[in-house]
């Protein structure tokens, strides 16, 4: 009766050697390719790969201030979200203590099935602001997006809009109402955005279901 000799070969990858089944034909298959390929190529791969890994690394989103006076100050850099469907963004100077919120442009439900994200669209490049129009209820404030290219650049900007001349916003009510965005609410009652009243309120206000 014929076996076929079973074993473990340490087999070359990316990131060192690891131990594979092998039988005696993998063995010389493999001992060849070893000897056969000059190791400034095997050197040359595993750089490729590390390069391919650290691009699709991801971005770190930060708000530092949601007040646009504040923003050059506080060195608020401008944050990507084109095509993200589900951006990360921390809020507040110490950001790193925080968790980070995942923000979203529009959901839908084509032919009645389960919702889906809509990614941002190409070329929204700004940062996040607290807006409230003085002549409306503070109740009505809401969280933004202004495109433009930097804080300084902010009154040349123009705010994201998810319909024609509908502005894209997260309304105050969600962000006090919303555990997913504590760190906006401590970061709008930290900067003096809304007052304990007005966060009482809100919290007071029953949630529309449905």
């Amino acid at each position: 009766m014929n076996h076929c000799r079973q074993g473990h070969l340490r087999r070359f990858t990316s990131t060192g050697f690891i131990a594979a089944p092998y039988t005696s034909m993998h063995y010389f298959r493999s001992l060849a390719w070893l000897i056969s390929v000059p190791r400034k190529s095997i050197t040359r791969r595993i750089e490729q790969r590390r390069l391919k890994s650290t691009r699709t690394q991801t971005v770190k989103r930060v708000t530092k201030t949601l007040i646009p006076e504040r923003m050059t100050p506080a060195n608020q850099e401008c944050c990507d979200f084109s095509n993200k469907a589900r951006p990360y963004v921390y809020f507040g100077a110490n950001a790193s203590a925080h968790r980070p919120i995942a923000l979203g442009y529009v959901s839908e439900r084509p032919n009645n099935k389960s919702f889906r994200a809509v990614p941002f669209p190409e070329g929204t490049f700004g940062v996040l602001y607290y807006y409230h129009d003085r002549t409306h209820p503070a109740v009505s404030g809401n969280l933004r997006l202004r495109i433009c290219d930097s804080p300084g650049s902010f009154g040349r900007g123009k705010d994201l809009e998810q319909g024609i001349g509908e502005p894209w916003s997260v309304p105050l009510f969600s962000l006090i109402r919303s555990p997913c965005y504590t760190p906006i609410r401590r970061l709008l009652r930290m900067e003096g955005l809304v007052d304990n009243g007005l966060v009482s309120y809100l919290e007071q206000l029953p949630l529309l279901i449905g």
